[in-house]
């Protein structure tokens, strides 16, 4: 695998980490109220990870 195709790799991932983060702890401190706190922010970044939930 060349250099650039892994930085960019890593890059990704620990992107995705960050996002996914910061949306649990969103989650976690606002409980249900999230999506209504938040609005549609919360929903785009949590729209492709394993932790959404219907509200």
């Amino acid at each position: 695998m060349p250099y650039y195709l892994s930085a960019s790799i890593c890059n990704e991932t620990t992107t995705t980490v960050a996002q996914q983060v910061e949306t649990t702890t969103a989650a976690t401190t606002s409980g249900g109220n999230a999506a209504t706190t938040t609005g549609g922010i919360a929903a785009t970044i949590t729209a492709g990870s394993s932790t959404v939930r219907s509200f």
